[in-house]
């Protein structure tokens, strides 16, 4: 903790508690995303289906068009959620998917064409952004399906993208 920071916890009269900042069970700091991390899981894990549902009719009724659906974890409960929300929101309306890299190339194109049935436009980030040829695989894997791929959100340097365009057939 900073000298500033214990001053002006001691000028607001706070007691301090002094701790090693690697121990787990006194890191406070920690368990708090620890506990925030399983309740965050709790709730997308257990069966909100009526609350997907009314949060889609919400959406459809104020004119929303695109829904993202987030994939990756278990591919079960992805598929039960990629139908629900189809379901809801009907072939008219653009379905995507985002696994926020979690797979690697192969896994990617499996798991996408396991949702294919559910008409998504796009699976954002499958894999490391910064993997080129990776994104270029499955983008290639996945076009006979009519699924693109969305990425770049985590690429922040100016020179991996004309690779990008290059491997994705943009720029040659």
């Amino acid at each position: 903790m900073s000298k500033s920071t214990i001053g002006y916890l001691k000028r607001c009269k706070l007691k301090v508690l002094q701790w090693p900042s690697q121990s787990s069970d006194l890191n406070i700091i920690g368990n708090l995303w620890l506990d925030l991390k399983i309740a965050v899981h709790k709730f997308f894990k257990m069966d909100n289906k009526h609350k997907k549902q009314e949060l889609c009719a919400e959406a459809l009724k104020e004119g929303w068009t695109r829904f993202k659906v987030k994939v990756g974890a278990d591919l079960h409960d992805d598929v039960r959620r990629c139908r629900l929300i189809r379901d809801m929101i009907g072939p008219a309306n653009k379905l995507m998917l985002d696994a926020n890299q979690r797979w690697d190339v192969i896994e990617a194109i499996s798991w996408v064409k396991e949702l294919a049935a559910f008409k998504p436009l796009w699976i954002e980030e499958p894999t490391s952004p910064d993997d080129i040829l990776g994104h270029a695989t499955i983008s290639q894997a996945l076009a006979p399906l009519g699924i693109g791929v969305a990425t770049g959100e985590q690429e922040h340097t100016v020179p991996l993208l004309p690779s990008f365009l290059v491997a994705a057939g943009v720029l040659s």
